[in-house]
Formats: C-alpha cells, sequence, structure tokens
C-alpha cells in the first residue's frame, strides 16, 4: 500500500503494486512531504517512509504591459507583455506561454496573436482597461493597462471597391453617402469591335428624363462606369450602348442593355429575435415600392412587412419605422432584416475565421452577410437596430452558465464583425426588452441591466426602453405596440441622420448612479442623464437588497428622492422585478420627456464621502488632505485625493502642490482662494469652506455656483476661480475646503 502523507493528511495512491512513479507538478516554492510504502505479510507488516523533496526551479513570467497611453481609436496599436525575468525563463525551459487577454470600457474590432493584442478600430471613447493574464503552466500572474481612448468627432464614408464585371440589376437599391448621393457602377468587357462606350441615366418617374451621359474609350475592350444619383423619391433607368465612328463623328448605336426601377436612399439593418422580426398580429401585409430589400433567394423587391417570400419580410415596426422615415423625408428606404426569432445572443456570433462561412453555429451572421454583400449594400449600412435578449433571461448559451453574463462580451464581438464587414455603420439603436418576456426568464432583471450599461463602451449607441407600451406584452406586441417602438426609435434616428432638432432629450432615461443622501441613510437619491418625473405609485417597484422600503418619493431635475421606512444598510437597489407591476403601468418612472425610465438591477448604493484640504496659521504652512469615510485615494502621492484632484483641476496620476487654495492674509481678514474645475459643481460635489480657531468648532461658508453672499466666482473657460473672506482672529485660524460626492 502506497500512502502520501502531505501537510498532516494521509491520502491512499495505490494498493497491490511495488512501484509507483512519482511526478513532480509545478510548485510554487520548495515543497516537502513523505509517500509511505506498508507491506503486509503473514509475518506481520512493515512500513518504508520514502522523503520526496520537490525545488522549485522554475519561475513564473514576471511582466508589464507596454502599450500607448493615449488612442485615436483609428491608427492600428498593439498591447503586449514586456517579460522582465525572461533570460531566467529561458535558461528553465519555462517559456511556454499561455495568454488570457480581456478589454473593458471601449468596444474595440482587436486581433490575438501569440504574445500581443493588435487593437485597430475603437467604437467607444473614456478609459480602456486592457488585461492580461498569463502563466506557463503554473501560477497566473495579471497585469492591466489603462488606455485612454479619444475617438476623432467624425470619419470620411468609406467607399466600396466595384467587382470588376458589376453592374445594376432590376430593382436594385442604391445608399446614399455623405454627400446625398449614391453610386451606380457599370463595369464590363465589350465583346465587338469599337473603341468607346456610353452609359446614359435617365429619371424616370414623369417619362425618361435624361439625367446624365457618360461615354469612355475602352481599355483592352474594358469599361468602368461610376454614375453618382442623387437620394430622393425617384426613380432611375441606366443604358449601355456602344459608339461607332461615321466620318471621324462619334455615333451612338442603340443601347444593348437597360436596368429599370432604380432607387437610391438610406439602409438600415434590423437585428435580433422575435421582436425584431416582428411579424406576428397584423392581418395584413404592407408594402410600398419606394421600401426595398434583398433575400437570398429573391433578389431585390418591394420589401413587406410581413408577407411572403420570407427573406422580403422587414418585420411590422420595421415598416412603419421606414414608412415614417420615406414620408418625413422623401427619402426611399431599405431595410435589410436578418433577426431570427427564438436565438440567443451568441447564435448571432460570426465565424471567427470567414463571415461568410456558415456553419451550425454561425448561420445567422453568414446570411446576413452575403444578403448585404451580394446586395452591394456592406459600405451603405448607415444604422444596426438591435432587439434581442428573450431568450438570454435563464441559461443554456455556449458558455453553460447565466447567458446575462457573457451578453455585452458577445455584443461587442457582433458589433465589432458589423463594423469590419459595413464600415460606414454610425449608429448602434438598442431596446431594452420587456421585464419577464418570453423564454427563460430567471435572471431576466439582471439580463436587463447588462442590456442597460451596454452602451458604455459605445460612443454612439442609443438606448431605447420598451415599458410604457400600452398594451404591454408577455412575449410579442400588437400591431399598436410595435407602432409604438417605431414612435420611440424614429425620432432618435431622425435626430442622428436628418438634422432633426427635438424640443427634448429623446432617449430612455438611464440612471447614472444611486447614492445615500442622509448620515443615517434613510433617502436614497437616483441620478439619472436627463431631468426625470416621479411617480407616487412607483414606491413598490424600488427593492433595496436589505429589504427596506420606500415610503415617498420626489423629483427634482434628473434627481429622485426616495423616502425608506427606515434607515437602510442596503449595498444595491433594483427598479422593478418579475412580472407583477405590469398592471401598474400608469405607475412607471418617465423622464419629463414621457419616455419610461430603463429598468436597473443590483445598483450599487455608494455612502456621501467627504475629502478635505486643511490649513492652519501661525505655524508652518502646511496643506494636507484626507477621507473621513474610507482609505485616502492617492495614486500619485501628492496628498491631494482624487476628488479633490477632479474639483482642483490636477491630474491623479501626476504629482502636483500648484493646484492646492492660497491663503493670504490682510490686516482685518484672511483670504482663502482656489480654482476649481467647471465640472465640479453641483450635484457632482457639494463644497463648503470651513474655519474657526480651534478644531472643534467650525464656522460653515458654502460654496455657491455664482457669486453670493460674500463668495466671489470669476468664471473662467474651463476653471472658475473662488476667493472666499475669513474675518481676522489674533489667535490661530483653521480653515479647511471640505469637498462631498454622492
Amino acid at each position: 500500500e502506497w500512502i502520501e502523507k502531505r501537510n498532516g493528511v494521509d491520502t491512499v495512491l495505490a494498493t497491490g503494486r511495488f512501484t509507483l512513479p512519482v511526478t513532480a507538478s509545478r510548485v510554487d516554492a520548495n515543497t516537502n512531504y513523505i509517500i509511505q510504502f506498508k507491506k503486509y505479510t503473514t509475518a506481520g507488516s512493515s512500513v518504508l517512509d520514502v522523503p520526496i523533496n520537490i525545488t522549485e526551479a522554475l519561475s513564473n513570467p514576471e511582466f508589464t504591459l507596454d502599450g500607448p497611453a493615449a488612442w485615436n481609436g483609428r491608427n492600428t496599436i498593439t498591447v503586449k507583455p514586456i517579460i522582465t525575468n525572461l533570460n531566467t525563463l529561458q535558461s528553465q525551459g519555462a517559456t511556454n506561454f499561455n495568454y488570457s487577454w480581456t478589454i473593458n470600457g471601449v468596444a474595440v474590432n482587436k486581433k490575438i496573436t501569440p504574445g500581443s493584442l493588435i487593437l485597430t478600430r475603437a467604437q467607444g471613447n473614456g478609459a480602456m482597461v486592457v488585461t492580461l493574464v498569463m502563466d506557463n503552466g503554473d501560477q497566473k500572474v495579471t497585469q492591466t493597462k489603462t488606455i485612454n481612448v479619444q475617438q476623432p468627432e467624425s470619419d470620411a464614408w468609406v467607399p466600396r471597391v466595384p467587382d470588376q464585371n458589376e453592374k445594376p440589376v432590376k430593382n436594385q437599391f442604391f445608399a446614399r453617402d455623405k454627400t446625398g448621393y449614391g453610386m451606380i457602377y457599370y463595369n464590363g468587357t465589350e465583346l465587338s469591335a469599337v473603341s468607346k462606350v456610353y452609359l446614359k441615366v435617365y429619371k424616370t418617374d414623369s417619362g425618361d428624363v435624361l439625367y446624365k451621359t457618360y461615354t469612355q474609350s475602352l481599355v483592352n475592350g474594358k469599361y468602368s462606369f461610376a454614375a453618382p444619383i442623387f437620394a430622393g423619391k425617384f426613380t432611375y433607368k441606366v443604358e449601355y450602348g456602344t459608339i461607332k465612328e461615321v466620318n471621324g463623328v462619334d455615333q451612338e448605336n442603340p443601347p444593348s442593355a437597360s436596368v429599370t426601377d432604380l432607387l437610391c436612399g438610406d439602409a438600415y439593418l434590423i437585428e435580433g429575435q422575435s421582436n425584431a422580426l416582428a411579424t406576428d398580429n397584423q392581418a395584413v401585409s404592407d408594402s410600398d415600392k419606394w421600401i426595398r430589400t434583398y433575400g437570398l433567394s429573391s433578389g431585390w423587391g418591394t420589401a413587406t412587412s410581413r408577407g411572403v417570400p420570407d427573406d422580403m419580410r422587414i418585420g411590422v415596426w420595421g415598416f412603419i419605422f421606414a414608412k415614417r422615415l420615406l414620408v418625413d423625408y422623401d427619402m426611399p428606404i431599405c431595410i435589410i432584416n436578418g433577426a431570427v426569432g427564438g436565438t440567443r445572443i451568441d447564435q448571432h456570433l460570426p465565424n471567427p475565421e470567414n463571415h461568410s462561412l456558415a456553419g451550425s453555429s454561425y448561420s445567422i451572421y453568414a446570411n446576413l452577410y452575403n444578403r448585404i454583400v451580394r446586395a452591394k449594400l456592406t459600405h451603405g449600412i448607415r444604422a444596426v437596430l438591435w432587439h434581442q435578449g428573450e431568450q438570454d433571461q435563464g441559461s443554456g448559451g455556449i458558455d453553460s452558465d447565466y447567458n446575462y453574463k457573457f451578453y455585452q462580451k458577445y455584443f461587442i464581438e457582433i458589433s465589432a464583425a458589423w463594423k469590419e464587414d459595413f464600415p460606414n455603420i454610425l449608429n448602434y439603436y438598442v431596446f431594452q426588452i420587456w421585464p419577464k418576456a418570453c423564454g427563460d426568464s430567471t435572471k431576466n432583471d439582471e439580463l436587463r441591466e447588462v442590456q442597460r450599461t451596454l452602451s458604455r463602451n459605445y460612443s454612439n449607441m442609443r438606448l431605447m426602453s420598451t415599458l410604457g407600451i400600452i398594451p404591454g406584452s408577455g412575449c410579442h406586441y400588437s400591431l399598436e405596440g410595435y407602432q409604438v417602438f417605431s414612435d420611440l426609435i424614429s425620432p432618435l434616428v431622425k435626430q442622428d441622420h436628418y438634422a432633426y432638432l427635438p424640443n427634448s432629450v429623446l432617449s430612455a432615461p438611464n440612471l447614472q448612479k444611486a447614492y445615500f443622501t442622509t448620515a443615517i441613510q434613510n433617502e436614497v437619491a437616483l441620478e439619472f442623464d436627463q431631468d426625470i418625473a416621479w411617480s407616487p405609485g412607483a414606491t413598490s417597484f424600488h427593492h433595496l437588497s436589505d429589504g427596506k422600503t420606500v415610503l415617498a418619493g420626489s423629483a427634482s431635475g434628473k434627481i429622485i428622492r426616495l423616502k425608506l421606512n427606515s434607515a437602510s444598510t442596503a449595498k444595491t437597489i433594483t427598479y422593478l422585478k418579475g412580472a407583477l407591476w405590469q398592471k401598474q403601468q400608469a405607475n412607471l418612472i418617465n423622464g419629463t420627456n414621457g419616455i419610461a425610465a430603463l429598468t436597473f438591477a443590483d445598483v450599487p448604493i455608494s455612502r456621501p464621502t467627504t475629502n478635505y484640504i486643511n490649513w492652519a496659521s501661525g505655524v508652518a504652512q502646511g496643506l494636507t488632505s484626507g477621507d473621513n469615510d474610507a482609505a485616502v485615494d492617492d495614486p500619485d502621492k501628492d496628498g491631494i485625493t482624487n476628488l479633490m484632484e477632479f474639483v482642483l483641476g490636477g491630474s491623479p496620476v501626476i504629482p502636483e502642490q500648484a493646484v492646492l487654495p492660497k491663503v493670504i492674509k490682510f490686516v482685518d481678514s484672511w483670504v482663502f482662494e482656489y480654482d476649481r474645475s467647471k465640472l465640479s459643481v453641483e450635484p457632482f460635489t457639494t463644497q463648503t469652506l470651513e474655519y474657526g480657531s480651534n478644531l472643534t468648532g467650525w464656522t460653515s461658508v458654502p460654496i455657491p455656483t455664482t457669486s453670493q453672499n460674500g463668495v466671489t466666482i470669476t468664471n473662467g473657460a474651463i476653471m472658475d476661480h473662488v476667493k472666499v473672506t475669513i474675518p481676522s482672529s489674533a489667535g490661530k485660524v483653521f480653515a479647511r475646503l471640505k469637498v462631498t460626492a454622492p
């Protein structure tokens, strides 16, 4: 019998054998234990202890991440590990590295090669955190690097390169670019014995009216025409023919080819599952000759809301949306609807090796990709409208866990493929799904939360609530409900793409943060990204993690204040759970724009945090900062907390004292002065000057947003100058700048 004796634990390794192989696995430090051999005979038993001593001879990688501190999101950059103990690892033969990269904060297009992360394009702004977990068979070592991403305000339109023999086809739709024109390509090889050819473009709304004539000399028999047509409610026709020379004069032969019913306008993509497909609950199908689509089997033709063939359907709300843009702007619309009912988000992922290849897991993206390629619209899609998630409220995805945990990761991967394949996409419009709708709803609150926070990764994403739709839906919507889909999303698209100037914010209110407003924590403030209205019936819709209830609420500007039934120790707060609220839609929280707020789940509630900068007269003038609630957050070790850096316009990573307040003594007064960021005023922080003759009693001077009550505020472009006069004292004067942030 063989027994391992390690750390006071005996483990039987094998019985009935005289040999035992022992393998020295990777260890973090020198390791000693005993393998005991017991032999049993009729005469008795004997024991032999075999000491096992394993010496740690292989090191773990030690590395930092090399990459730029800032990125414009367009030029390709590389992040790679710099292994500081590489020579040691090579001498030990311990260089079989494993790499696991993750990116948080900004949606990006990326390529991963052995030992490096290549970032090709960003779709968001802000702090992007790159993390590498690396090992060589033993302990995993983690390092992060933060890169500040700031994209250009706009991008040039990327033109599509036409095929060598590309020609238009009947009913084809051409997407306009930023100039308002679409491009008809007419390329090929002329087989007849001529030296010149022509292409004529006609407007055909009121008979054939010549729009433009192009002529071209053949080069090795080849021709390539690029004919721009203006977008709008016009139909076009092209005619192609040859030119013969008669007595030195060019004469056109009759056209040898003609293509009719061509349109130019704006193209959009609708994706998701059944509520993006939206073909239920309509008795008849609508169509309009100015609204087109392309089907893999049907080719170009007039789109229908829910008719046949299937690949010509663009969905009920998709058709209403297209019709609205057509009517409002006389703009023909093309909708490609690639949604598939009952699908998880991971089923929409592209084939990582080739987006045109289907396979069992990649058919949805491949079918969509191939439709758009064949439609010649790869560079014409202006925006994506996404409604999906009902199928992801439970588990069952490819990661064998609750699907909400991977939702953002997958959407970023899908949108990266869209941006690569359809480079002129300008916006994403995402619906937050109805609570506990369709499918497995085990984690519906969590799924809606990751949808709500998805936009933090993008600079060009708009979120829309599906709450407040009358009638509501347990799964699919009525015709009237789908009409509201269009009513909600169309104004956002009009604002982004048609220079529509609204009178109010058009998006759904989105919670920015939650915090206690009182020391005893019996009131919670919910701060939104726009002005918000309170509904007295919404008290029961809010759920604190410690079970405390909301007695009443009020709204002012962007902030809702919730009065609790008692002091709370809650760590998080949730708005709307399950389906019990659905008969009380009139009690939902709305923005002052009338749009229902996005739901939120398990949002952390922060405590008020107060920081100080202290000053004392009569001693060596020393300015210090501190935090009375938590450990001081001061990464650059300059004695100024991050909160104070934010207020005073300093950098949290560059040690500096120049930003500190200045105190000047006059005959009968002290003057306390400082510069503060214009972004730091209420409601983001509350600033107060406190002074006194000792450290126990303080006189408070609230710092207002504008000059008043003896406080002078001098406005600047970025920083405002604050001056406060303190009465003189014969003894010591103590003063401190107090900054409180929710």
